[in-house]
């Protein structure tokens, strides 16, 4: 057993010194360098549409003085290929390119150009779709003090023209968009611009990183009204209450609906839809004394049809809404105008109360017709802009309330309040932030 030991133990001396006979004392100590510290991605999924590019940018921690480099591959999947397209100090711009439905991945690999270290990889999930998201956003948008305009193509670019008293500024960018966020860069995603975007009855929504919001209303809509018996309707789906509804109803030149016969009332159901989030919408209902009797319209015309929900009013309800069931379209009361109670509410406008006469019938310019104010005769009229050789122009429809007017950019299923005052031939319009511009009438017009 003892000459075992022995063997054993002068094996092992053997080997360690053969080993260091190869090695030096530094060598054997030495750890590898880790000259790549880590490998971050700005998002490890992916949604974009066929034919689109969204991008995630790498950034690489590294050691002082250490050279990286980044890669990608996709192996030999046809949904989706992916490329750098810049990189500046330890942050690489990668763009993802949607080439087939279904869904890839994209693999990032990093290293450092000696390859001192091992490769440090990670995994991007990238699902392609057929619609494109960005669908609901291609076209012009204007901001709610007239003084941006942005055009976003179908291809993935745009542009935008900001008016001053100045001149006009323009530039393009890139954009992406997955039906929620909308990411914009003009440097061709060296820095990119992110918010969340919401587009709801031709109205966007951006709100940026930071929190804060910017509206923009859409070219090119149509009269959203529906017509009936020579009158129109338009349905809207904010929550107010009912003196609220009353008010942006009559700014807009029409009123809560009223509803005279059943054909009428099945009309207006019709409209309404069955989205459960908006389960009933004000009309222009309400009761001003006790019993059947004292139930009114807000047009002082006959209340003569009814379709209450069983077993009829209540004598201490005030206030009329509409169900959205989908059927019978019956009504409730309710006693009194919290927003709790309707989400929505449904405006009418008179077939006589089209025409205007209002002050501002004419066309204003701002700055020697670098965007100008047309308003015709009929609450309807043109907003345009230029820009050197170039303009274009939107329909608004509008209301005039004696010392505001009431301006929508799609067909009355949104509006904006603006304070106005004309001396002479000056037009002075102020928004609900303050923001206040001054118009020059046209010599044609001001005659």
């Amino acid at each position: 057993m003892k000459k075992t030991k022995r063997i054993l133990l002068g094996f092992t001396a053997f080997l360690m010194a053969a080993v260091l006979g190869f090695l030096s004392p530094a060598e054997v100590r030495a750890k590898p360098k880790k000259y790549v510290k880590s490998l971050t991605l700005s998002s490890g999924e992916v949604i974009i549409e066929k034919g689109s590019e969204a991008v995630v940018t790498a950034t690489v921690k590294v050691k002082k003085d250490a050279s990286t480099n980044v890669s990608v591959s996709s192996g030999k999947t046809t949904v989706a290929t992916a490329e750098v397209i810049n990189t500046e100090g330890e942050m690489s711009v990668i763009a993802i390119y949607g080439e087939g439905e279904g869904t890839a991945v994209i693999k990032v690999t990093t290293t450092d150009k000696n390859k001192k270290n091992k490769r440090i990889s990670k995994k991007i999930k990238v699902e392609v779709v057929k619609e494109p998201g960005h669908e609901g956003i291609i076209g012009k948008w204007i901001t709610t003090d007239f003084s941006t305009v942005y055009t976003y193509n179908a291809d993935g670019t745009g542009n935008y023209q900001i008016f001053s008293d100045t001149g006009v500024s323009t530039a393009d960018f890139k954009y992406t968009f997955d039906g929620v966020k909308l990411n914009v860069s003009y440097d061709n995603w060296v820095m990119t611009n992110s918010y969340n975007c919401t587009v709801d009855n031709s109205t966007m929504t951006l709100v940026d990183e930071a929190g804060n919001i910017t509206t923009y209303y859409s070219a090119d809509i149509k009269d959203s009204r529906s017509s009936f018996g020579g009158n129109c309707y338009s349905v809207f789906r904010n929550s107010a209450s009912w003196e609220e509804a009353k008010l942006q109803c009559e700014k807009m030149g029409g009123h809560l609906a009223t509803i005279s016969s059943a054909e009428e009332n099945a009309f207006i159901g019709s409209l309404l839809g069955t989205d459960e989030t908006v389960p009933s919408y004000w009309l222009g209902g309400y009761r001003s004394l006790s019993g059947e009797n004292g139930w009114q319209w807000v047009t002082g015309e006959e209340w003569s049809y009814t379709n209450w929900t069983d077993p009829g009013p209540r004598s201490e309800k005030l206030y009329l809404e509409m169900v959205a069931d989908g059927k019978d379209y019956t009504w409730n009361c309710v006693e009194d105008d919290i927003k709790s109670y309707a989400q929505g509410y449904v405006c009418e406008w008179e077939a006589d109360s089209e025409r205007s006469t209002s002050p501002l019938i004419g066309t204003w310019e701002f700055e020697e017709g670098i965007f100008s104010w047309t308003f015709e005769g009929n609450s309807t009229g043109t907003w345009a802009y230029k820009a050197g050789d170039a303009g274009d122009s939107m329909k608004f429809w509008y209301h005039d309330n004696g010392d505001s007017v009431m301006i929508s950019f799609d067909g009355w299923m949104n509006g904006t309040d603006y304070k106005y005052t004309i001396d002479g031939n000056k037009l002075t319009m102020c928004d609900a932030g303050g923001n206040e511009l001054v118009y020059i009438k046209k010599i044609e017009d001001a005659k």
